[in-house]
């Protein structure tokens, strides 16, 4: 059972990555509210905010979070990188023992984390696998995009996804294996399912799915249903099934 403290908090330490590109209307909201449910139910937390070269007061709102904050780590990017750099600069600098990535508009809520990641802690879990119940899409051309990007990795990579419904809503990481499996990928729509598989082809690490409600804080237009994303993400994949028949993973 996963350790707690004399206060009832959580002792297993996590640290949220917040990735964000021009979030100044909904940002601070998301971090007060991540604020409040990590000091109630954890020891020991921190919340990494990548701002990823943001062209409105993103950067300003997290200097002045962080400045305020101590559980809080500023990464900022001269540019706008996309989202796949971002989050493995934020893996990079995490110091907790486990460490996930979220959005500004916060689809897992952090009053549910907890949950979480006693659910790693109790069954030694290297990669929990957070998986929607229900996921609509933002429109039809989000909801296509995401039945093809599915459908492809499926068949490039039927083992690593075997068992596994959703490889691209949330993932919780054990820090201690991360550098063993950071990606090639840096498109949006791999860079998180590349991490699953290559934990999954070592044989050496423990992946595990679970069915999670998602609900986002705000309504938003999906961020990873461009054509260049996808285009971008092709390559990614078809790049590492290269590596994956090499065994150089």
């Amino acid at each position: 059972m996963a350790e707690q403290t004399g206060t009832g908090r959580c002792k297993a330490s996590v640290s949220m990555l917040i990735p964000a590109y021009n979030e100044e209307d909904i940002l601070l909201p998301a971090l007060e509210r991540s604020l409040e449910c990590f000091q109630r139910d954890f020891e020991d937390y921190e919340i990494v905010l990548i701002n990823d070269g943001s062209k409105d007061n993103t950067g300003a709102i997290i200097d002045e979070f962080v400045k305020t904050h101590d559980h809080a780590v500023a990464l900022h990017n001269l540019i706008n990188l996309n989202y796949g750099a971002s989050i493995q600069r934020g893996f990079v600098a995490a110091s907790k023992k486990y460490v996930f990535a979220n959005a500004a508009d916060l689809p897992l809520d952090p009053g549910k984390v907890r949950e979480l990641i006693e659910k790693s802690e109790n069954e030694n879990i290297d990669v929990l696998c957070v998986e929607r119940m229900e996921y609509l899409g933002t429109s039809a051309w989000r909801r296509f995009a995401s039945l093809v990007n599915r459908a492809l990795i499926l068949m490039l990579f039927p083992n690593g996804k075997k068992g596994i419904r959703d490889t691209n809503y949330l993932q919780i990481f054990r820090r201690s294996i991360i550098e063993d499996i950071l990606p090639l990928a840096r498109s949006p729509i791999f860079t998180m399912p590349e991490m699953i598989f290559r934990a999954r082809y070592k044989k050496i690490y423990k992946v595990v799915p679970v069915e999670f409600e998602y609900k986002a804080m705000s309504v938003r237009k999906g961020a990873f249903g461009h054509p260049n994303d996808i285009f971008w993400g092709i390559y990614d994949m078809l790049r590492f099934r290269l590596r994956v028949w090499q065994r150089n993973y």
